[in-house]
């Protein structure tokens, strides 16, 4: 039976990279997100494209509140 488990990675504490991976840690516990350098190279224009669109959907959200909260002021 295959189980589906995720991670959410709130906020990146620290980040380093050594010996072709890239560290990332995270979380009240220190754990760590560890990356291979030459996959995530290849993998960085999608990922790019992706965040780009996900935090341009995310800032016009907030535009269009900031400008309700405007209106009713």
């Amino acid at each position: 039976m295959l189980t589906n488990k995720t991670t959410y990675i709130h906020e990146i504490n620290t980040l380093h990279a050594s010996n072709g991976e890239l560290y990332l840690g995270y979380g009240d516990d220190n754990d760590h997100l560890v990356i291979n350098t030459d996959t995530l190279f290849r993998d960085l224009p999608a990922i790019i494209e992706m965040v780009c669109k996900e935090n341009k959907k995310e800032q016009e959200r907030i535009i269009h509140q900031l400008k309700i909260s405007l209106n009713n002021i």
